[in-house]
């Protein structure tokens, strides 16, 4: 039998490492009690022999299941297709499988049934996306229990102890605006997400920063209500674009509101970009293959999943969680959605 078809054991894992057998088993164990350095240097050696131990006989070795559970409610594909690819990552590293749990975030029994999730011992730690991150009776009821979770995106990183990534989504959202003021626009609407969403309230606020700081006004009909899906964007870009006054430019806080909005003044007659200019928000894959191309924010939600797992699994084995609020930047990508201003030529 040649070396790539051994199977790697224990044994292999503390030789590398030098360290005894049973060090390696307390370290995957996640029994407390050992040194930093040599857990750093036991997970080193399992990572480079690429050691699998079996996640079943580690729970029966103790009140560790070495599951984490990533839970969304009405989540874009490609959106939770990021965030999977970025907690898996880091689930590989440390040795924990990744159970995928849709949810409807408007159920009022939310919160009983992720406790219950600990109770059964289905999972050891739950990341929680947009927009259950944002509610404060889950987030509550999670560390009344002293249980374990992370929140990825979420509109105030302050209102729970827990760990947390994410970027500046109130910078991006004011830089983007002010891409549109540069090309001379002023009459500048946004179609807002859900309200649920801590970043709807961010991406608002970097709106009302931007056209602020240039002293443009923000008519009450220029701020329209959507629901970061395809459906609002366009509904709500009928209502704008249908006013005695239509805006230039439409900043959609997501992509899939700008593919709405992109779809409604297309069929109303419109140029893209010359009669109107629209930006969005996420840089998913649709943002590229629209037509104009979309300018949006990149939003690193792998890198951000990724971090956020990490920051969870580090806490649930006892070594001290990063916070990393603003640890993944953002970029403004620019594409063929925004022009000059004609007014302003």
């Amino acid at each position: 039998m040649d070396n790539e078809s051994k199977k790697i054991t224990i044994n292999d894992v503390a030789r590398l490492a030098e360290v005894s057998i049973k060090t390696v088993s307390r370290v995957i164990n996640n029994e407390p009690n050992v040194r930093a350095s040599t857990v750093k240097k036991v997970l080193a050696a399992v990572d480079s022999l690429n050691y699998q131990p079996s996640s079943f006989a580690r729970s029966l070795a103790g009140t560790m299941t070495f599951n984490i559970a990533l839970v969304y409610s009405n989540a874009t594909p490609s959106y939770i297709y990021e965030v999977q690819s970025g907690a898996l990552e880091a689930c590989k590293k440390w040795g924990y499988e990744l159970i995928i749990h849709p949810c409807d975030h408007t159920r009022p029994d939310l919160p009983t049934e992720f406790v219950s999730m600990y109770d059964t011992r289905k999972v050891d730690g739950i990341l929680l996306t947009p927009p259950m991150c944002d509610s404060l009776e889950l987030t509550q009821a999670l560390e009344n229990q002293g249980l374990q979770f992370a929140r990825l995106q979420p509109g105030d990183p302050t209102a729970s102890n827990s760990p947390f990534t994410g970027i500046d989504e109130r910078a991006a959202a004011r830089e983007l605006v002010r891409h549109l003021i540069d090309f001379g626009h002023e009459n500048i609407a946004i179609i807002n997400g859900d309200p649920a969403h801590g970043a709807a309230f961010l991406r608002m606020q970097g709106y009302i920063d931007a056209m602020d700081e240039a002293g443009l006004p923000r008519p009450d009909e220029y701020v329209q209500q959507g629901m970061f899906d395809f459906e609002s964007g366009r509904k709500c870009s009928e209502t704008l674009l249908t006013l005695d006054k239509p805006p230039t430019a439409i900043f959609a806080c997501n992509d899939a509101m700008a593919a709405g909005t992109m779809q409604y003044a297309l069929k109303k007659g419109l140029k893209l970009p010359q009669d109107l200019s629209i930006v969005g928000f996420d840089d998913s894959p649709t943002a590229e293959r629209l037509w104009p191309a979309l300018t949006t924010v990149r939003l690193p939600a792998q890198e951000l999943a990724k971090h956020c797992t990490d920051s969870l699994i580090a806490g649930i084995r006892k070594q001290k969680p990063e916070k990393l609020m603003g640890s993944c930047s953002y970029e403004i990508i620019l594409r063929d959605s925004v022009a000059q201003n004609a007014q302003h030529v």
